[in-house]
Formats: C-alpha cells, sequence, structure tokens
C-alpha cells in the first residue's frame, strides 16, 4: 500500500493528468466542519471511502500517517447536510425528510450524521414518499378537532385574544409571535391526540423528533375525534400518568386556554342560535342545561389541579442567584482563561447587558452599532458601545432596547467583542453576512429586517453565520462553565447559578448602586433601560418613573451613562476593583478581609486586561515560531513541488491571520 501511495506521490509530480491536492486530517476536519478525531474513526472503521485518503509513512512507523483528497473533500461538504438543513433550505416540513429518511434508509447516502441531498430530495419526489406512514400527531387528529385547535391559536395570536367564560374574563394574554403559535399548536395537538389514545386506553409517549411509535393495527383502529363536551377530571389523570410533573402543570394550564375557548364558542354559538333560530323555551331551557353540564364539568377538572409550585425551589427566596461585583469578577476570568473568550462574552452579555437565553441565541452581529468593516463603534468621548436589541428578538417581543438611548456596552466589553470579532472574521469575513440580505423576524405587530446583511453573533461553527445556537444549549453551556469553578463561587451560589440570575444580579447592582445625589432618583429608570424592561407598564404607579419623559434628552443620557459608569463598569481586576468600591462607597455594603481578598488558588494580579495581553503575547510568539519555519522552508527538501507550494500558501495565510489577531 505504501508503495502505491509513493507513486502516487511520484506521479502527482511528473504527470499533468494527476490534480488532485492532499492535506492534513487538522484542515480536513476544517473542511467537513467536523473534529478531525471523528476524522478519524470514520476512517479507522471502514466508514470513510478508501477514495478519500491515503496513507504515509510517519516518524513513528507504529503509527500511521493519512493524507486526505482536498477536492474530494470539499465535493462532500457541498452535497452533504444535516437533515434539518434539507428540511429549512427546501422549506420541506422536517417531520416529512425525518419519515423518508427513516423509512427509507438504503435510497440515501450518507456521511457520518450527513446526508446527500441531492439523494434525499430525489426520494422526496418519489412515488414511495407519496404513501409515507403517518407519524405526526396533526396528521391523525379528526379534521373537526383540528380546525378547532387552529381557530383557537389564530385566536390568542390576534390582537383580540381575550376569552370569557358566563361573562367574566378568563383570559387576556397572546401568543407574542408566529414562532410561538407554530409551537404552541403543535403542543396541543400532541396533548389532544394523547388524550383521544388514553380515553381508549393506550398511553402513548412520543419517540424522537415527535414519532408516534405504535403499530399500525392499533392506530388504523383507533377514533382521533376528541369530545371535548365530554372533558372530564378522567382526562386530567390521564394527563397526570402521561408527563412528568413540570411538564404536566404547563399542559394543563395549555388545556385550560383551550377548554375556556371552547366553552366561550358553545356559549357564543348558543346565543346566536337563540337570536336567529327562535327556539322554544324548553329547547332554550335543555340547551342551556346541557351548555350548563359541560362548563361545570371541564371547570370541576381544572379545580382538581392544585396551584402550580415551582419544582425546582424550596421556596421564593432561594428563587434567584444574586452574585457580588467581585464573585462576577472572579467567574468571569476564570472563564476567560478555562474556557475561552467566546464563553466569557456569553456571560458578559447576560450580567453587562442583561441579554436572555433565548435573545443570546438570537442575538446578530448587526444588532450592535458597528462600522462598515463590522466592528463596535465607540464613543469617541467615553469608549461606549451600544446594542440594539428589536423587539422580534426581545422576550414576548416587548422588551427591545431603548430606541434613543439603546443598551449600553462598558469600554473594556466593547474592546474584547472586537478582539472575538477579528478571530471571527479570519474564518468567516464580515462580508458574507450579506448573503444574508433581508433576513426578517417579527411578532404579530413589528418586523424587523435586516437590509445590510445578518450574522449571529454565538454559533456552533464559527464559518455558519445563519446557524445559531439553540436556547437550550445557553443552559447547557452555563451548567459546565460552573461545574468546576472550585471556591471561586460559594457552594449555595454555584449550584444554583442560571444564566438568567445575570439579569437579577445586573438589575441589583445598577438599582443600589451609590451615585451622585442628582441620580438617585433615575437609578431605576437606568436599570430598565439597560434591562430593556417595559418601561410604560413599570410606569404605573410609580411617580419618579413616570417622570422619565422629561428625560429624554443629551442631559438625561449623560445621566444614564453615569449611573451605569458607577454601577456596572467596574474594573475587571480584583484590586481595581476593591479600590474603585471604596472610591464610590461601596465599602459600607461589602466588607471586605485584606488578608484574605482571593482564594489562595487565585493570584491577585489576575485580570481580563492581563488576561488579554496574555492571550495577544502567545499569539504574537506564535506569529514568531510560524515567520521563522516559513523562512526554513524555502527550499522543498523531499516534498513534492505541489506539496511545498500549498504549505508555504498555507503559511502565508496563517501568518496573515496571526498578524489580524493582534492589530499589525
Amino acid at each position: 500500500m505504501y508503495t502505491n501511495n509513493a507513486n502516487l506521490f511520484r506521479a502527482a509530480e511528473t504527470h499533468e493528468k494527476v490534480q488532485e491536492t492532499y492535506c492534513t486530517a487538522q484542515k480536513a476536519g476544517k473542511i467537513l466542519r467536523m473534529n478531525s478525531d471523528s476524522l478519524k474513526r470514520m476512517l479507522e472503521s471502514g466508514e470513510l471511502s478508501r477514495d478519500l485518503y491515503v496513507e504515509r509513512e510517519g516518524t513513528n512507523s507504529l503509527k500511521k500517517k493519512y493524507m486526505y483528497k482536498e477536492d474530494k473533500l470539499r465535493e462532500i461538504a457541498d452535497e452533504y447536510t444535516s437533515l434539518e438543513s434539507i428540511s429549512k433550505q427546501n422549506g420541506i416540513p422536517y417531520s416529512k425528510v425525518y419519515s423518508a429518511v427513516n423509512a427509507y434508509p438504503d435510497l440515501v447516502k450518507k456521511f457520518g450524521r450527513r446526508y446527500h441531498i441531492r439523494s434525499v430530495l430525489s426520494l422526496l419526489e418519489s412515488e414511495q414518499c407519496r404513501t409515507l406512514p403517518k407519524i405526526t400527531s396533526a396528521d391523525f387528529l379528526a379534521d373537526d378537532t383540528r380546525a378547532f385547535i387552529d381557530s383557537y391559536v389564530d385566536h390568542v395570536s390576534s390582537n383580540t385574544p381575550r376569552i370569557t367564560v358566563v361573562g367574566i374574563v378568563v383570559s387576556r394574554s397572546s401568543l407574542s409571535s408566529q414562532e410561538v403559535s407554530v409551537r404552541h399548536k403543535r403542543e396541543l395537538q400532541n396533548t389532544i391526540f394523547q388524550l383521544a389514545l388514553a380515553r381508549q386506553g393506550h398511553y402513548h409517549k412520543f419517540g424522537a423528533f415527535g414519532r408516534i411509535d405504535l403499530d399500525e393495527s392499533i392506530l388504523k383502529s383507533l377514533d382521533y375525534n376528541f369530545n371535548f363536551d365530554l372533558f372530564d377530571s378522567k382526562d386530567v389523570k390521564n394527563l397526570e400518568k402521561l408527563y412528568e410533573p413540570q411538564t404536566f402543570h404547563q399542559r394543563v394550564e395549555s388545556l385550560k386556554k383551550l377548554l375556556f375557548y371552547w366553552i366561550m364558542q358553545r356559549e357564543d354559538k348558543l346565543r346566536k342560535r337563540m337570536l336567529t333560530e327562535g327556539l322554544s323555551l324548553e329547547e332554550e331551557r335543555r340547551e342551556e342545561r346541557n351548555l350548563s353540564l359541560v362548563r361545570s364539568s371541564i371547570l370541576s377538572a381544572f379545580d382538581q389541579v392544585p396551584t402550580r409550585k415551582n419544582l425546582q425551589f424550596a421556596d421564593d427566596e432561594t428563587r434567584s442567584v444574586f452574585l457580588t461585583r467581585e464573585e462576577y469578577v472572579k467567574f468571569f476570568i476564570y472563564v476567560l482563561k478555562e474556557y475561552g473568550l467566546k464563553d466569557a462574552l456569553l456571560v458578559a452579555f447576560s450580567f453587562i447587558l442583561g441579554l436572555r437565553r433565548s435573545e443570546a441565541t438570537k442575538l446578530a452581529i448587526e444588532d450592535f452599532e458597528i462600522n462598515d468593516e463590522g466592528f463596535l463603534v465607540a464613543n469617541n468621548d467615553d469608549g461606549y458601545g451600544r446594542l440594539n436589541v428589536p423587539a422580534p428578538k426581545s422576550k414576548g417581543g416587548y422588551g427591545p432596547s431603548s430606541l434613543i438611548y439603546g443598551t449600553l456596552v462598558p469600554p473594556y466589553l466593547v474592546k474584547l467583542i472586537n478582539i472575538y470579532l477579528k478571530e471571527m472574521y479570519a474564518i468567516c469575513p464580515f462580508r458574507s453576512h450579506r448573503k444574508y440580505t433581508g433576513k426578517t423576524f417579527k411578532t404579530k405587530n413589528i418586523l424587523e429586517v435586516y437590509k445590510e446583511g445578518h450574522g449571529y453573533f454565538f454559533r456552533p461553527n464559527m464559518n455558519e453565520p445563519d446557524c445559531p445556537y439553540h436556547p437550550m444549549s445557553i443552559s447547557v453551556r452555563m451548567k459546565r462553565l460552573k461545574a468546576n469553578v472550585g471556591d471561586i463561587l460559594p457552594d449555595e451560589k454555584r449550584s444554583k447559578l442560571s444564566f438568567h440570575d445575570g439579569r437579577h444580579s445586573m438589575n441589583e447592582w445598577i438599582e443600589t448602586a451609590r451615585v451622585d445625589s442628582g441620580l438617585m432618583d433615575q437609578r431605576d429608570w437606568a436599570a430598565d433601560l439597560q434591562m430593556r424592561h417595559n418601561r410604560t407598564k413599570a410606569a404605573r404607579g410609580d411617580v419618579g418613573k413616570s417622570s422619565y419623559r422629561d428625560h429624554k434628552n443629551i442631559d438625561f443620557l449623560k445621566k444614564y451613562k453615569r449611573i451605569i459608569d458607577q454601577s456596572i463598569n467596574f474594573p475587571m481586576d480584583l484590586k481595581d476593583l476593591h479600590t474603585w468600591e471604596e472610591m464610590n462607597g461601596y465599602s459600607e455594603l461589602i466588607q471586605y478581609d485584606l488578608n484574605d481578598q482571593l482564594h489562595e488558588n487565585y493570584e491577585p494580579s489576575t485580570s481580563v486586561q492581563e488576561t488579554v495581553i496574555n492571550m495577544k503575547e502567545a499569539t504574537s510568539k506564535q506569529l514568531k515560531e510560524l515567520e521563522a519555519e516559513f523562512e526554513l522552508s524555502r527550499t522543498r527538501g523531499n516534498q513534492s513541488m505541489k506539496e511545498w507550494i500549498r504549505g508555504r500558501m498555507e503559511m502565508v495565510a496563517e501568518i496573515q491571520r496571526l498578524k489580524q489577531a493582534i492589530g499589525k
């Protein structure tokens, strides 16, 4: 085999017909957007086709070395992708794509966890897919049942979502966006499907991706026309058997509104009949009695469910975790050193910018005030940047940044964000965001269109601007970040700390800030601006806050910045932080033991600034070593001409990237 490979390399040097270019496992992994170790496991298990790589002798004869055919790998990267991407890019429901591939796995080509795009699309267009088995609950529900759920979701997604029972308003809340409406509809379809089966003795729990794992003969024999008039306490008990306690209470709340809407529709229908059909007194009484029985059965069924309790916490006082400034600085520096700048920024975006999980995953680079190169613009006077979270990306669509003031980004955070972006743009240039010009986010009343392009700030893969994280992954990352902090955080805080607690801590820091006497009345409003609270609702019954309208000017912007300066723009160095707290009057609130300011395993000199400097020093050292290696490679030695030229070109590209990273 080694002889064949050697002949192949010699042929590449002497014959123009052989045009193949080879690359290392590390570069192959980058091309395929996968870990090089995973690629090697595929190779060793026989999953990797033999025409994608060659073996070569290494310095250690016991260890095999592999070179990969770059052009063929690029073809695979272009031709294979995930089922989710195929669904999204072609506008095909994911359930249909998954169902087709699951039913006919031999008809599609696969590479690792990715699927050949053309073969999947061909399968979806084939005759077999026209008779695919039903796999989602919506496929089974009777038309009348499905139509009622659709009617309910349309009602609570509208601008008139009120629901009444016997003239009493039981709900005014509405669904905030189309995305939420779709998710809510799917949840209700699943719940009603399960209850329909439970009424017939089948307690079904869904498989992966909502797949229905029941024998086809059973499915065909069941009745899926759910009679809402017969809803009673037995249905609630069935629901309890199907779900864990926390999910059970969530489903009960969803069903309450759905069933109350059913009662409202029944009441409205009877009222119209009485007005238009001229029912006799006996008929009216019979209809009213039937409706009263339905209403009583539904209301008493829900009355049996106790008030929902938060099962995660023992009492209200332990729900939120508040970090002191010192604890936050220690935690931030720990994450920066151990996990890198990306995760450190994720922490800062919670504690300093007040982002929620869903907002962090939707955040785009274009949501910051940036220049033409895609970097944050810092105010010339004070170094602050500005974030503008649009309404459709905020919680419920009602928590955007102020159109006048935005959300302030402290100077040190502006610098760290730009370092992160410089690294990102070396892999995925800012101009690639233009591909997503016109990307739209919307609520039922507000539309946000990105006219210059769009790229998510946090991405699993740097070179995929349109692929964000899922909100749940933020919780998973936070759990990982706090797992090994040791005694940096007290045990009771570490165990309960969540991403959302960053908002709680920031709000506390601002509202209790030791500020100049002339700013005391504006602290709550500055907190509301930074937190992006709904200021109209917050102002009700609060004279101080209701006076906010008098301050919509440059003078108030200066006050806003001064409050932020004296509350959350604190030094990210522990010694400087203690000095800053003393100067701003916090020493009375937080007393530090000067003999035990830091834990034994934590160096007093550690700071964000020093960590960034250390990162730059490491990069500078790497640059010098690479430049020296580049000088030594002026002669090609035993390498083939193509290998030598390609290696030199790769070194030039890497040298340029490192220079950009340190600002040369």
